[in-house]
């Protein structure tokens, strides 16, 4: 029998492409490759956009447009009494137009894709429609206090809870009642199993005049501060005078206008630093196995990050990973197997662990051997899909 499920996508693609996130390519995973051929995906977006193609490509039966151009999550960057007053507002309004959405398509599943907006989740919750809600963020961002009512509210919302990795699936069953309702379903990435597909030799170093020999240390994400950017950089300036034979490759752009101010602040510190030619800054690129082939080494230096797509990436594509992340990165990268881990803001830890690599041609080739076996063992897109796939029909068959 067909199951019409809404999939909940609270994040505005401005026309110039910004506002995009890894959530996204989350959503797109599951998708086009979910192999339940009785659901129907409907979508709910907050506003059109020219970069909905993707959506309409993979797997989205009817996209709903909820005719709100902006972020319908809740943004910690804006936080201010005016801001608070709106939001609740905003709030009370989406969940009217969900109530309507539900009833007029006759949805029998609410799939949010994130916890930082709850209006589809309450809606499914006043109409007794069962709810998924698939964390891609998590609470310690937040005040204490707010942290504690986070934990609280969010399993008592969802009928069933998806975490992208496991420390916040044990942080919310301490106090979650339906603790057999939380579950760890981590990232995953097409690159997977793709990465003898091409060879160094078709890697970008040539086109962004990268010498031949030089060994390519290199950064994927926003330019925002969360990111931790300028960690890697800061640590640059040593790692250079110990291996000049290297070349920093930071791959991304900002996503929000707030951010043009730190990536000013970026370009001033390589200057400072006298970094020149050694930080090449491609931008956004859309060829990413090309992009970690070219990478002997990735740096993941964000402080706080729930569930990073970017280290399972690069493992995917046999690229030793330095994190320097609290969060999903330490499950994800395996210390002293697929990379190193050294604690978040620490500058020194990344330059040492850089060195270290850079110097041990035969420890980069095992990590890197070790890295797309790992990823391939534990973060496959047909577990992915095979989980989800099963968290959703569990609904069906109570």
């Amino acid at each position: 029998m067909e199951k019409k499920i809404l999939i909940v996508y609270p994040y505005y693609h401005a026309p110039d492409g910004s506002g995009s996130s890894g959530v996204k390519t989350a959503l797109l995973n599951y998708t086009k490759n979910c192999s339940q051929k009785s659901f129907r995906f409907f979508l709910a977006l907050p506003f059109p956009s020219p970069h909905d193609t993707d959506f309409k490509q993979y797997g989205i039966d009817k996209i709903i447009y909820l005719n709100r151009p902006y972020h319908l999550c809740f943004e910690l960057n804006r936080i201010n009494p005016v801001y608070l007053l709106k939001y609740f507002f905003r709030l009370l309004g989406t969940i009217r137009q969900f109530k309507k959405i539900i009833r007029k398509y006759r949805i029998d599943l609410v799939y949010s894709h994130s916890s930082t907006f709850i209006g589809a989740a309450i809606a499914a919750k006043l109409l007794r429609v069962p709810s998924i809600i698939h964390l891609h963020e998590y609470g310690f961002r937040l005040p204490k206090f707010i942290n504690k009512i986070y934990k609280i509210i969010i399993p008592r919302l969802g009928d069933q809870i998806i975490c992208c990795a496991d420390f916040i699936r044990q942080s919310l069953i301490k106090r979650a009642k339906n603790k057999d309702k939380i579950y760890t379903v981590y990232n995953t990435t097409k690159l997977i199993g793709s990465q003898t597909i091409l060879t160094k030799a078709e890697s970008l170093k040539k086109e962004f005049n990268i010498p031949k020999d030089n060994l390519v240390v290199g950064f994927v994400g926003r330019m925002a501060p969360k990111k931790g950017l300028h960690y890697l950089l800061k640590a640059s300036k040593d790692i250079i005078n110990k291996c000049p034979n290297t070349t920093f490759m930071i791959v991304g752009d900002i996503d929000e206008d707030y951010e043009k101010k730190y990536k000013e602040y970026l370009f001033n510190l390589c200057q400072r630093n006298k970094l020149g030619n050694k930080v090449v800054f491609t931008g956004a690129l859309s060829d990413m196995l090309k992009v970690y082939l070219t990478m002997d080494i990735l740096v993941f230096p964000s402080p706080v990050d729930m569930g990073p797509i970017v280290p399972i990436e690069a493992m995917a594509c046999g690229v030793p990973v330095v994190s320097a992340s609290e969060g999903g990165a330490q499950e994800e990268v395996k210390d002293g197997l697929t990379g190193i881990q050294v604690k978040p803001r620490d500058t020194k830890g990344i330059s040492e662990a850089v060195i270290c690599l850079l110097k041990n041609k035969s420890l980069r080739q095992q990590m890197s051997f070790q890295a797309s076996q790992w990823a391939l063992e534990k973060f496959s897109l047909s577990q992915y899909v095979k989980k989800i796939d099963s968290i959703i029909y569990d609904n069906f068959t109570h």
